[in-house]
């Protein structure tokens, strides 16, 4: 308005537009505070073994050679190596497709290299009887899981057959409206 000579309507525009952004911006800091607060109080946590104690900590802390504990119904958010188990099973169908628990079974002390597969655990899996402790042997991107991401992020998003031929078809047809006109 102020660019077309209407000073009086430009500042009746302005007038309204302050407060409405400054409202918006209000509304958009307040947003951000309560969902940052809101992650870290559902941030995942894992029960592991620090000093000597069982406490809770972000899985975001957990570092090769901790130990963690497997309990029912926890999501296994490291790769590791049983160390002891009581009618341990979990549920893997998330990295394998193996829709069957997988029973678990503690290792031979200090094996870790060459270890069975039923002695170890993975990030994705879910424990669904028993309980247990492992010792974490990766964590976040190291882990099969975050491999399993990496390749899926790093993979070729082209266009499916489909796309294809859709997008053919309208090349066709653009054609033909442009002879029409």
């Amino acid at each position: 308005y102020f660019a077309l000579g209407e000073t009086r309507d430009a500042i009746v525009m302005l007038g309204a537009l302050v407060p409405v952004v400054g409202v918006d911006v209000f509304l958009q800091a307040r947003s951000r505070s309560a969902l940052k607060r809101l992650a870290q109080s559902v941030a995942p946590r894992a029960q592991a073994v620090r000093d000597g104690h069982e406490t809770s900590v972000y899985t975001a802390d957990l570092v090769p050679g901790y130990l963690v504990m497997l309990r029912e119904g926890d999501f296994v958010h490291v790769d590791g190596i049983v160390r002891s188990a009581a009618n341990l099973a979990i549920d893997e169908s998330s990295l394998t497709g193996e829709s069957e628990p997988q029973l678990k079974r503690a290792s031979l002390p200090g094996e870790i290299d060459g270890a069975a597969s039923d002695a170890l655990f993975y990030a994705g899996s879910t424990v669904l009887a028993g309980h247990g402790v492992g010792e974490i042997l990766a964590t976040g991107r190291s882990t099969r899981f975050g491999e399993i991401a990496r390749l899926v992020a790093a993979s070729d998003a082209g266009q499916t057959p489909l796309q294809r031929r859709v997008g053919r078809l309208v090349k066709k047809l653009a054609i033909v409206a442009g002879a029409v006109n």
